[in-house]
């Protein structure tokens, strides 16, 4: 009985080194069609994972599929403009409008920043609609969901970027 636990063991062990298996890998869109994948492209995810495998070694996380495009969508719009080595043109200005008083016009202009800086950017993309979600102004956190579709596919998703303000209420 025991030579065959052992087996066992030995032969999950050599799958694992095999096939290099990981538990909770970053993998929304796993089951998206390989010539989708292969479209958006493979990458790390962002923000940055790490990931053990059962062995206890670690790696970064990969992102596929929608995955990719979120990490996409998060880098565009974390990274303030003009500030990528070799890609000035890259990022967004949400970063202008952290101390804005929170009202109105500072949710239509973060919508009009969020869809400037995701047009420039995420090109495997197109936009279908930006919403600013104000309901959490207490905590002074602006969700804002993106909802798009994957260009030349009828796929779409949505993501929420949180953007925490230190803005004051002025009403």
């Amino acid at each position: 009985m025991t030579d065959v636990f052992e087996q066992n063991i030995t032969d999950i062990t050599n799958a694992i080194d095999n096939k290099y298996v990981y538990l909770n890998a970053f993998n929304a869109g796993i089951n998206l069609p390989k010539i989708i994948n292969d479209y958006i492209g493979y990458g790390s995810c962002c923000p940055m994972n790490k990931l053990r495998d059962v062995q206890g070694h670690e790696d970064v996380a990969m992102a596929v599929g929608f995955g990719k495009i979120n990490s996409d969508i998060y880098l565009s719009l974390s990274t303030p403009l003009g500030t990528r080595f070799m890609n000035p043109n890259f990022g967004s200005e949400l970063y202008k409008l952290l101390f804005e008083p929170y009202d109105q016009i500072l949710i239509d202009a973060v919508t009009i920043t969020t869809k400037r800086a995701l047009t420039k950017d995420v090109h495997s993309i197109q936009l279908v609609e930006v919403f600013v979600d104000d309901s959490q102004q207490l905590y002074n956190l602006l969700n804002i969901s993106i909802t798009y579709q994957i260009v030349n596919t009828p796929l779409s998703n949505n993501y929420v970027f949180p953007f925490v303000t230190s803005a004051e209420s002025y009403s």
